[in-house]
């Protein structure tokens, strides 16, 4: 387990958990549902407390909803909702028995060592049958940003491109959710929807 890991599977992912539970974006993942053609299942790396497969199954409650999330506790609460969320660490998946409709990383590729993100795009890609979705802070040059005091825990650089290039993924449509804007209720995020 490496350093990111052991944070955010202990105490610190916890404090995460609850400092964000109510915290939800339903605007962004509705507008980018519209882009999305006939889904049946999604799997989100990072699920947290599942937040946001919750308003995908409130998009259509048929979706079948799967998921990884490292901290046990985020992960109980995510499978307690009635979503199919391992407790596992991303990297300790094993290629998949079945495929999904829908990958998607939502703020999680910025906590991972960049050393590493080499195995999660491919995961992101081996679990996918159609669709890959990168929601995530992104900048042009690879960067380290201290995170709540911590270093080694944020990291940001242009993970859709990286993406893109190495699978040669087809561009549905990508955006940039700002602050400022009253129907976002967290951060700036830029979005990047792929399709094998």
């Amino acid at each position: 387990m490496n350093k990111q890991e052991k944070n955010w599977s202990h105490k610190f992912g916890v404090a995460y958990t609850k400092r964000n539970k109510n915290i939800k974006k339903p605007y962004l993942i509705k507008l980018i549902f519209k882009k999305i053609k006939s889904i049946n299942s999604v799997f989100e790396f990072g699920t947290n407390i599942g937040n946001n497969l919750d308003i995908i199954k409130k998009i259509n409650k048929k979706i079948l909803t799967y998921g990884v999330e490292i901290n046990k506790y985020a992960c109980q609460k995510a499978q307690k909702k009635g979503h199919n969320v391992i407790n596992s660490s991303i990297f300790k998946l094993k290629n998949p028995l079945q495929k999904y409709d829908l990958t998607f990383t939502y703020g999680v590729l910025i906590h991972i060592n960049p050393r590493n993100l080499k195995q999660i795009y491919e995961k992101l890609f081996k679990f996918s049958k159609k669709y890959i979705l990168i929601i995530e802070y992104i900048s042009e040059q690879p960067s380290k940003i201290i995170y709540r005091g911590k270093k080694d825990l944020l990291f940001s650089r242009d993970f859709a491109k990286e993406v893109k290039n190495k699978y040669k993924l087809k561009i549905i449509d990508y955006g940039f959710m700002w602050s400022e804007d009253k129907k976002n209720t967290i951060g700036n995020h830029h979005w990047f929807l792929f399709k094998k």
